[in-house]
């Protein structure tokens, strides 16, 4: 709006993101799931949903625990595709991708004796604070790319295979790149 240019409206390829810098701390918190659609009759916006959901899916059962602490802090995603060689990419940024072993889980208010004595029969290591039960649990995953695989693997649609489900610098696809260049560039800063 302050300096308007014909150029704005013309379409320019995504880049490939620069992954060289290993100790960018940003990039360190970028991870990409690589897959290659094994059926050609699927069409494309059908393999886009089911890789929205999916990443709908991570964020919300990473960002906080069963019982609703939190878990790997915030997670943003972003889907990218290219129709012509079959590659789809989910990159996603993880604000804490590495988490302690434990946490603690808030139980039921003192004051209220019946839900209390269930508590405290079903966690015999309880402790009492700000007038409420607690007890420390132990995280299944501490680990957010530990956690991403376990997870890919359990719902992926099948007729898209994993190919790569790693860290942002272990990027093996030139789609790859380019998902974490949209994610990092152009969605990120609206969301951060």
């Amino acid at each position: 709006m302050k300096d308007p240019k014909i150029d704005y409206f013309n379409i320019v390829p995504i880049p490939d993101i620069d992954l060289s810098n290993l100790n960018d701390p940003i990039l360190s918190k970028f991870f990409i799931v690589e897959l290659k659609n094994k059926n050609k009759d699927v069409h494309y916006t059908i393999n886009r949903d089911k890789l929205y959901s999916l990443g709908e899916s991570i964020k919300s059962n990473g960002e906080t625990e069963f019982t609703h602490a939190e878990r790997f802090g915030k997670i943003e995603f972003e889907v990218f595709h290219e129709d012509e060689n079959d590659e789809y990419n989910l990159a996603l940024y993880c604000d804490k991708s590495e988490i302690s072993k434990t946490y603690f889980r808030k139980g039921p208010p003192i004051k209220e004796k019946s839900h209390a004595e269930k508590f405290k029969k079903k966690n015999p290591h309880y402790f009492e604070k700000d007038n409420l039960l607690w007890i420390e649990s132990e995280r299944e995953y501490t680990e957010f790319l530990e956690f991403l695989k376990d997870f890919i693997n359990d719902r992926v649609a099948e007729n898209l295979v994993p190919i790569n489900i790693s860290k942002s610098f272990n990027v093996k696809t030139a789609s790859g790149k380019k998902a974490i260049y949209v994610l990092k560039n152009m969605v990120l800063p609206f969301c951060l």
